[in-house]
C-alpha cells in the first residue's frame, strides 16, 4: 500500500512541476516579446517614416519629412494658388500669386491624421490638415495673409490674399 501512496505523490510532483516548468516558459516568452502596443508603434512609424512628394490639380507641389518614433512632420513646404484683393497689373481683376510656404512641422496622430496650424495675427491664418497611410498622403491646404509679389508671406507685404482651399496628394519618395 505504501507503495502505491508513494507512486500518486510522484506522479502529483511531477504533474506540478511540468506545470510549473510550462508557466515558468510562458512568463519568460512574454517578458522577451515588447508589448504589442509598442510594436505596433514601430511599426507604424516606420511605415509613415519617410519623404513625401506630390501635388495638386494644378500642378502646384507638396512635400514633407515624417520622422521618428512618435511620427512627426518636419520641412512641409507647399505651393498654393491665391487670389489677392488687389488689382497692381490694373487689369480690373484680383491679382492671383502662388504662395510659397515652408519651414512648418507637426505631429502625426496615431489614426495618420496631422494638423498644421499657424495664424500668428488677425490677417494671416496658414491650415493643412491630412491623413497618411499605406505611404500615401492627402493633404488639404488653407491659406490667407500678406504675400510678397514673389508669394512669399511678409506681414508687411503688399499683396492680400486667400487660398480657398486645395487638395493635394503625395507619395513616399
Amino acid at each position: 500500500m505504501l507503495g502505491t501512496q508513494t507512486a500518486a505523490v510522484v506522479r502529483f510532483t511531477t504533474a506540478v512541476t511540468t506545470t510549473l516548468t510550462a508557466l515558468g516558459l510562458l512568463a519568460a516568452i512574454a517578458l522577451a516579446v515588447p508589448a504589442d502596443s509598442a510594436t505596433a508603434g514601430r511599426q507604424r512609424a516606420s511605415k509613415l517614416a519617410g519623404h513625401y512628394r506630390g501635388h495638386n490639380r494644378g500642378g502646384r507641389s507638396v512635400s514633407f519629412d515624417v520622422t521618428g518614433v512618435k511620427p512627426k512632420i518636419k520641412n512641409f513646404s507647399i505651393a498654393v494658388d491665391v487670389e489677392c484683393w488687389n488689382d497692381f497689373d490694373n487689369d480690373g481683376q484680383s491679382d492671383r500669386l502662388v504662395a510659397q510656404i515652408t519651414g512648418f512641422k507637426g505631429k502625426v496622430r496615431k489614426d495618420g491624421g496631422f494638423d498644421i496650424y499657424y495664424a500668428p495675427d488677425d490677417d494671416t491664418e496658414f491650415e493643412f490638415s491630412g491623413t497618411i497611410d499605406d505611404r500615401k498622403a492627402k493633404v488639404d491646404a488653407i491659406v490667407g495673409g500678406t504675400f510678397n509679389a514673389d508669394g512669399t508671406p511678409d506681414p508687411a507685404g503688399p499683396y492680400q490674399c486667400d487660398s480657398w482651399g486645395a487638395r493635394y496628394r503625395a507619395k513616399q519618395a
